[in-house]
C-alpha cells in the first residue's frame, strides 16, 4: 500500500527557515504565529535577486491566483445577474461559463474593430514614415528671441506630400511678425492703410469708393474753408 503524504498549507518543512528568522527587525513585516503567516515582505529594502521570500501577498498576486481571482469574480457577477451557477458548489461549471465568455468577449471586439476598422479605415496600413526620420538623430535646432521671432536654423518644409529627409533642410530664418497678418476685419478688403477705403481711423468700418469720394469731397471743402481764411 502505498501512502501519500499530504502538506499542509502553512506548515513548512524542517530545512525551510521560518518565516520570521527573516528580518529580526521588531518593526518589520507583521507575523501571525497563528496562521503562521506573514504577509508583507520581510526585506523590502533588498536586492530581488537576493530574497527567497518575498510574503505570502506575493503568490496571491501572481501565477494562478490571479486567474482564481478572476474566475470568483465573474462567478459572483453572474449570480448576482440570475445565472444558476456557484464556484464552490459547481466549479467545473463555472470555469466553462468563464471560458465561453471570455470567446464570446473577444469576438465582439474582433467584430467591433473590424466595423471601426471599415469605416473610418486603418492609419497603420498608410504611407509609413522612413526609417531614417523614425530612428534618425538630428542636431538642428530653432533660436527666438524675446518677442518670439525666430532668429537662427528656420525650418523650410519643401513638400507636405513626399517626406524624406530631403523635407528638411536648415536656411537663415526669415524675419517673421509676432501679430496675426493677413487677417480683414470691418468688411475691409486690404489691411495696410485701409487702401480700400482710405480710412484713417482704427477699426472703422469699411464704405468702398463711396467712402473714398466723401473723404475726397470732404478734403476739398476743408481746403476752400483753409484758403478763405488765409484770403481773410
Amino acid at each position: 500500500m502505498i501512502q501519500v503524504l499530504m502538506r499542509p498549507r502553512n506548515l513548512c518543512l524542517r530545512e525551510d527557515t521560518t518565516k520570521y528568522l527573516w528580518n529580526l527587525n521588531v518593526n518589520s513585516a507583521h507575523y501571525d504565529p497563528k496562521t503562521r503567516s506573514m504577509r508583507e515582505d520581510p526585506l523590502p529594502v533588498a536586492h530581488p535577486n537576493e530574497k527567497f521570500y518575498e510574503g505570502d501577498n506575493q503568490y496571491r498576486n501572481s501565477g494562478q491566483a490571479l486567474e482564481y481571482k478572476d474566475l470568483n469574480k465573474h462567478t459572483q457577477e453572474a449570480f448576482d445577474k440570475g445565472q444558476d451557477v456557484h464556484i464552490q458548489a459547481s466549479p467545473s461549471q463555472a470555469e466553462l461559463l468563464y471560458k465561453n465568455f471570455k470567446i464570446m468577449k473577444e469576438k465582439v471586439r474582433s467584430q467591433m474593430k473590424e466595423t471601426i476598422l471599415e469605416k473610418y479605415g486603418n492609419a497603420a496600413d498608410w504611407d509609413k514614415l522612413p526609417r531614417e526620420l523614425l530612428l534618425g538623430q538630428s542636431e538642428m535646432q530653432l533660436e527666438y528671441d524675446r518677442a518670439g521671432r525666430i532668429i537662427k536654423g528656420q525650418l523650410l518644409f519643401n513638400s507636405l506630400i513626399s517626406i524624406s529627409i530631403d523635407v528638411f533642410q536648415q536656411e537663415a530664418a526669415f524675419p517673421r511678425s509676432k501679430y496675426e497678418e493677413d487677417i480683414l476685419i470691418n468688411n475691409h478688403a486690404t489691411v495696410w492703410g485701409y487702401k480700400c477705403c482710405m480710412q484713417t481711423i482704427l477699426n472703422s468700418y469699411c464704405t468702398g469708393a463711396a467712402g473714398i469720394e466723401a473723404a475726397e469731397t470732404a478734403n476739398m471743402k476743408n481746403f476752400r474753408c483753409h484758403f478763405r481764411r488765409l484770403s481773410c
